[in-house]
């Protein structure tokens, strides 16, 4: 996985579904991934869907076939959160109050403890930001200090995402963001995502650029800049956007995954996982992994040929559904909703 791409269920199923409730669509990943923006991944609450933008088309030779293992296991936190890259560590925060920064090995390298049930967390754009139910907190990466406790505006828990994206912050909501002023530290501009009086449907994006589906089921294409449309298409998938990357938007399709041309959208290709439910995405080490849950059985691990989707491999986990995943040194880290870690070679 490159840089470009960094970043939810949480806690068990019931406590998962209540926390997505209130988060909206702006998710880390997806740079996330996280990357995502305002997700990388931005993913509505209905979908529950925790996703860090991945590579969906390369140039690259296809994958090997190297079947997926788990090597690690490590109790993090209380409650799993959203797991972000940067700064040459793993960020992710126990949503209980604490902030945790991990070496790329997985071990707690500090906690920052912010006293404050944290609704979001990601790294980038000059700091850790962790969102709270009345403010965005920065954190200097250089010393783990707080440096910046901005204030949200009323009503409480209107704002459930924050999202450091490709020189951007913005907190959000599933009809509106507002951008933070990096150089003040102070909420800027606000933008709507609302189209004929409704908000979308699902987010995902990729550096410099969000992909938003309408209510009509249009797919817009936004600047992640300054959110100004850039294009509207009619995807030839019905399903709700989970990941993006290079122009391409994957959208969850039935049973499995369908990618197609943020342009036009054309389909580029089609999979069937057998999948009651998609809980997370993220591309590396030349493969496109999903997390989801089948018709039956134990969540799976799928690893796909991000340019054509075929499965080229399988494995069944030892948790259910997904808090965050990110990549580092060839190596997979999917956070549970119980705060267990666990990383796969």
């Amino acid at each position: 996985m490159t840089d470009d791409f960094v970043t939810t269920l949480r806690l068990q199923l019931r406590e998962a579904a209540e926390r997505e409730a209130r988060r909206g669509p702006l998710r880390r990943a997806l740079p996330q991934p996280r990357p995502l923006a305002l997700a990388g991944a931005l993913a509505v609450a209905a979908v529950a869907v925790v996703i860090a933008v991945g590579a969906l088309s390369t140039s690259s030779p296809p994958p090997a076939t190297t079947a997926p293992h788990v090597v690690a296991r490590l109790a993090i936190a209380s409650q799993g959160g959203a797991l972000s890259v940067a700064y040459g560590s793993i960020w992710t925060y126990d949503p209980s109050g604490d902030v945790l920064r991990l070496s790329p090995d997985g071990d707690i390298a500090a906690r920052i403890p912010i006293g404050r049930e944290i609704l979001d967390g990601a790294a980038g754009t000059g700091g850790m930001w962790a969102l709270t139910e009345e403010r965005l907190y920065r954190i200097d990466p250089k010393t783990n200090r707080i440096v910046a406790r901005i204030p949200l505006p009323p009503p409480s828990r209107s704002h459930t995402t924050v999202d450091p994206y490709d020189s951007a912050v913005w907190v959000g909501n599933p009809g509106s963001a507002i951008q933070v002023d990096l150089r003040t530290n102070r909420l800027a501009r606000r933008i709507s995502f609302e189209r004929n009086g409704q908000d979308p449907r699902g987010f995902s994006g990729e550096p410099g650029l969000w992909y938003m589906l309408r209510r009509d089921g249009l797919l817009e294409t936004l600047d992640a800049r300054t959110g100004r449309r850039l294009g509207l298409a009619r995807p030839a998938s019905e399903g709700l956007p989970v990941a993006a990357a290079s122009g391409t938007v994957l959208l969850q399709d039935g049973a499995g995954l369908a990618a197609v041309d943020a342009s036009t959208g054309a389909l580029r290709w089609r999979t069937n996982l057998g999948t009651s439910r998609i809980n997370g995405a993220i591309a590396g080490d030349g493969a496109l992994w999903v997390q989801g849950t089948p018709v039956s059985g134990r969540d799976q691990l799928w690893k796909l040929d991000p340019r054509t989707g075929r499965l080229l491999a399988a494995l069944a986990l030892p948790d259910f559904g997904v808090a965050g995943m990110a990549t580092t040194h060839a190596r997979l880290w999917i956070m549970s909703p119980s705060g267990l870690l666990t990383g796969i070679r």
